[in-house]
């Protein structure tokens, strides 16, 4: 494993995860009873920016889980997504911004499938906060990797 980049090494185990995170993801926001996935007879959805996060901010101490589940669930989602993407992407398509992007647009692709298929609710407010939650994955991607590397360095030098 000497000279191995550490993409190289946690490879496979992202793409396992990876693969594990899509199949609990599409259960939940596409088949779960629990998560009110059945399919409806109405249209749900918001288009106004801000709009439902104001609303669970200001039931969050009266109705925690509710604020949690639809708050930092909505951004927790998307944490792994940017965690392990930067793994297997190549070089040239590991940038902050572009791994970002791909978790907005993975986002509002699945708004809208949910808009079209009546389950759930469509809700711009949930583009926002994966986006968030893709942010904060690829930050953590971001800060392993740095001290990975400087272990790394300080191994070899030492």
């Amino acid at each position: 494993m000497k000279n191995k980049r550490p993409e190289q090494i946690w490879r496979p185990v992202a793409t396992l995860l990876l693969i594990l995170y899509i199949i609990v993801m599409i259960y939940l926001l596409f088949l779960s009873e629990t998560m009110g996935r059945t399919g409806s007879h109405e249209i749900r959805y918001n288009l106004v920016p801000f709009r439902e996060i104001g609303r669970y901010f200001s039931l969050r101490r009266a109705m925690w889980v509710l604020f949690a589940v639809n708050i930092l669930g909505n951004i927790a989602a998307f944490v792994p997504l940017g965690a392990f993407l930067p793994i297997l992407m190549p070089p040239g398509l590991k940038s902050g911004w572009f791994i970002i992007t791909c978790g907005c647009v993975l986002s509002a692709i699945v708004e809208l499938i949910q808009l079209i298929t009546m389950t759930g609710s469509c809700d711009v407010d949930d583009i926002f906060l994966n986006t968030i939650g893709t942010m904060i994955g690829y930050l953590l991607y971001f800060l392993c990797r740095a001290l990975y590397i400087h272990l790394y360095r300080k191994r070899r030098a030492g």
